[in-house]
């Protein structure tokens, strides 16, 4: 099985400063191995603070080279998962208050064989003038194509004179703990990095060829790679662990706009992408989309486009959508699969696949005994809301909490729509937690508007789906 997963609980207390990071499972392992549990857990331990704790050395972005706030929670901005197709996307500005975007959107998708899949990740930082994406694979020895590295012969990653974990405050937080570095200070706009899995990891043997290749397809300043240490005083941790430091910045821009868009393919014995290319928006304004066309093994051709504003994008010879997200396989000029998300239209070819578009209106009042099912009562100003059972309605609360709610079942009441979210709540406190007659602190409140972000998907005939070929290339 191939898994993926994205991170946005508390970085408070035991948690991390580690919003939005990720992981990557294949092959029976874990792809992207999280460092886990600090050697010890004394508070004012300086590895544990500066390195294991802190957000460079986990997977996700760095701004102004400074860890993430302390606060509760992210906030999804659609979820969406069918047979061989998973997507979802999340935003957490208020871990750098000088941010306006800060949000990642991933994808996971499997592969015409069955067997193989791989990841698309995009993640959008707006705001702040130095922005820095961590990454890493699994340990072991580290490749490069199309990215040529020099070593730097002495010192961290924090400079060529600072010795390995330097705790002086005249350094990045955690800089120092990255050994054993290459550079490369003038990166292409596309390149990749291969990380092999090394034989004893999670039960790797010598014979195995296992590994995560990052695909690379993004404007950037320089690229590092270098030597992480994770806590060794955990049996079967490895002795280290080759990250990517991925840098935009540096250059006096006082508010910076990223895009990090990469693709994930964890392989074995044979790779099965075949092609990648980022292609420009038919609007040049239109600079927060992504198009991706991937090939992969068997003739097929992917295009991924992520869209947040919703606009009308039509790609070269390839599909027009509307989507906020929108997943198309093509074969032999035929659309074999597609996934919209929040829009109204995916075509390609003389096929459409049509969604209902932009669902929102009010909250009109809810359920507020905490022992009773969590149901709400909605006035739908805009969009069919006979479609949204099964999808996820997002309430726009004051953001002390994520209100993202599953809907188990939706019943029109006249001219008020009723959604059952099975078994939640809307209490998310006490008033006084000394005096429960106080009553409760709710997640929503009436007045409150919401947006239901509802995927279509497509699927042809299996009697017209044409036969799979596997395509060899390493």
């Amino acid at each position: 099985g191939k898994g993926l997963w994205c991170y946005y609980g508390r970085t408070t207390g035991h948690g991390h400063a580690d919003r939005l990071n990720y992981g990557l499972y294949a092959f029976g392992i874990d792809m992207t191995p999280d460092l886990g549990y600090p050697e010890y857990a004394n508070a004012t331990w300086h590895p544990r603070l500066a390195w294991n704790d802190n957000t460079i050395s986990h997977n996700t972005v760095i701004v102004d080279k400074a860890p993430q706030r302390e606060n509760w929670t992210g906030y999804p901005r659609f979820y969406t998962s069918s047979p061989g197709f998973g997507a979802v996307e999340i935003e957490s500005r208020n871990v750098y208050t000088q941010t306006s975007e800060y949000a990642r959107t991933m994808a996971l998708i499997q592969a015409p064989d069955g067997t193989n899949a791989y990841a698309v990740d995009i993640f959008r930082v707006t705001g702040g003038a130095d922005h820095l994406l961590s990454f890493h694979g699994p340990p072991g020895v580290v490749s490069a194509n199309g990215l040529p590295l020099s070593t730097q012969l002495t010192g961290t990653y924090a400079g060529e004179n600072v010795a390995y974990g330097n705790s002086s405050s005249a350094y990045p937080l955690g800089y120092s703990y990255l050994k054993n570095v290459q550079w490369n200070r003038q990166p292409p706009l596309q390149f990749w990095l291969d990380w092999k899995a090394e034989a004893g990891y999670r039960g790797v043997k010598s014979t195995d060829n296992i590994h995560l290749r990052m695909h690379m397809l993004s404007q950037l300043d320089d690229v590092a790679l270098a030597d992480g240490v994770p806590a060794q005083n955990k049996p079967g941790n490895p002795e280290k662990i080759r990250y990517a430091l991925l840098h935009r910045g540096g250059k006096g821009a006082p508010s910076l706009d990223t895009q990090f868009v990469s693709v994930l393919e964890p392989w074995k014995d044979l790779t099965f992408l075949t092609s990648l290319a980022r292609i420009p928006a038919s609007d040049p304004e239109a600079t927060d989309v992504v198009v991706l066309r991937i090939g992969v093994s068997g003739g097929y051709m992917d295009y991924i486009i992520s869209n947040p504003q919703r606009r009308t994008v039509q790609v070269p010879n390839g599909p027009t959508t509307d989507g906020a997200f929108a997943w198309l396989r093509v074969k032999d000029g035929r659309m074999i699969k597609g996934s919209l998300t929040r829009g109204t239209v995916l075509s390609y070819n003389g096929r459409t696949l049509e969604g209902p578009g932009e669902i929102s209106g009010q909250l009109i009042g809810f359920t507020k005994d905490i022992k009773a099912p969590a149901a709400a009562w909605l006035q739908v100003t805009q969009g069919d809301a006979s479609q949204i059972e099964g999808s996820q309605i997002i309430f726009q609360n004051d953001r002390v909490r994520n209100a993202c709610y599953d809907i188990e079942k939706v019943e029109q009441a006249n001219t008020v729509w009723k959604v059952s979210c099975g078994p939640a709540s809307f209490v998310r406190g006490f008033v006084n937690s000394a005096d429960y007659s106080k009553g409760f602190v709710y997640n929503i409140t009436e007045g409150n508007t919401f947006y239901v972000p509802v995927t279509t998907t497509y699927t042809e005939p299996a009697a017209d789906v044409p036969e799979w070929q596997p395509y060899q290339v390493h």
